[in-house]
Parts: structure tokens; sequence; C-alpha cells
């Protein structure tokens, strides 16, 4: 419990909201549970389409500004852990003028919608939810060969490949922001400008968190990621 009371310490000096005490305390929910029961270390989670709540990313209406922060789930939990919700929730309150899209790979019930962190995320005006199927958004572009092939769902680590890949699809879409969903953002990430990418050594950068907007600079640069 000591911990718990500095993170919320922490989250408080920051000017950061708290969703619930229960929000930060458990890390998994019973459907999230079920999902590692059911699958494992399966990749046929994001082939599932039943219990899907979520509006989905391949949609006419699904047009995110190019000024977007962005969060991808990828594994089979159909939930979000606390430290999740909080990390999209800090996002949000420092970029009130910007939207925030958190896409998930596998299905996401009304139940989880209605009852867990993620209805407390659907308070704020911009935060948005969608699913995303890996084939059908990757389609038309360079790493649709990939995703189609079967050594890409023969991945030891396909929760991690597969948010690669997806990263790559979003910004090489709809450019925008990328962070992990263990990034904590306590002070607006603007002052950055359009692209810019994470350092982690002098000479080493991290895709943990990521901007590539849609000028000849972003256009560049995407290009040669996914390329």
């Amino acid at each position: 419990m000591q911990w718990l009371l500095k993170w919320r310490s922490f989250l408080q000096k920051a000017g950061l909201g708290l969703l619930t005490l229960g929000v930060v305390a458990f890390f998994y929910t019973g459907q999230e549970i079920f999902y590692y029961m059911k699958f494992g270390n399966d990749f046929k989670c994001h082939q599932l389409e039943e219990k899907d709540a979520l509006p989905l990313a391949a949609d006419f209406n699904f047009s995110p500004e190019p000024n977007s922060i962005f969060f991808h789930e990828t594994s089979c939990r159909g939930s979000l852990r606390g430290r999740q919700a909080c990390a999209i929730e800090s996002a949000a309150r420092m970029h009130p003028n910007k939207q925030i899209y958190v896409l998930f790979s596998s299905p996401v019930s009304d139940n989880t919608l209605r009852n867990s962190s993620l209805a407390k995320l659907s308070m704020y005006l911009n935060i948005n939810f969608a699913r995303v199927h890996i084939a059908e958004y990757a389609r038309n572009t360079p790493l649709e060969d990939l995703v189609a092939s079967k050594e890409f769902y023969r991945s030891k680590w396909w929760v991690e490949h597969t948010s690669d890949v997806l990263r790559s699809l979003t910004l090489y879409k709809w450019g925008g922001v990328y962070l992990d969903m263990d990034m904590l953002v306590v002070k607006s990430l603007a002052s950055l400008g359009k692209n810019w990418v994470a350092k982690e050594q002098p000479l080493l950068v991290n895709g943990a968190a990521i901007a590539i907007s849609k000028d000849r600079v972003g256009r560049k640069l995407i290009n040669a990621i996914v390329e």
C-alpha cells in the first residue's frame, strides 16, 4: 500500500487526476485473466470479432487529425491495466486540445467498456477508443505483405512485434504522436516540435515515444521506417 500512496502523491503533484484507487491498485480484470487463460501466447485473439463493442478503425468515419496522440493495446486482455489508464489520462489532461486515440487489437466487451477504467476515460471528451483488425489496417500500405506473412504470426514476441508494426502503420496513415502505454505525460509535448523520437542513449533512439508529421520531413522519416 505504501507504493500506492507514493504513486498517488506523485500524480497529484504533477496535476494529474487519479481515476480510481482500484484502477491503480489492480492491474488485471476478470476479462484480462479470461483472455490469457483462453489464448495464452497466441495471436488468434486478434482475429476475434465476437463481443466487440468498439468502433472499427477501418470505418470511413475514423479519420484522426494529424496532430493526434495514439496508444496501441496489443495484448489479449481486452482491457487496460491501471498504469496504462493513468498514462492515457495523463496525455489527455496535458493536451486538452488534442484527440487521444487508444487502439485495441483484440475485442473489448460492452461490459468492460461500461464498468472498467475505460468508462472513466470515456468521460474525457478528447479520448477515443477503436478496434484495429491488423490485416485490414495494413491494406494498401508498405507493410501489407509483412502482416500477411506466416512469419509475422509465428513470432515468439507477437505482442511486441504487433505493437511495432501498428505504431508504424498508424504514423504512416495519420501522422501524429505515438506513446507506449507506460509513458506518463507530465507536461505538454508541443515544445518538442513536429518530428522527434525519444533518445535512450547517445547513439540509440527508443520507439516508445515518437512523433511524425505529415510534412516532407515526416513523410521521409516514416517511409524509411516502413519500407
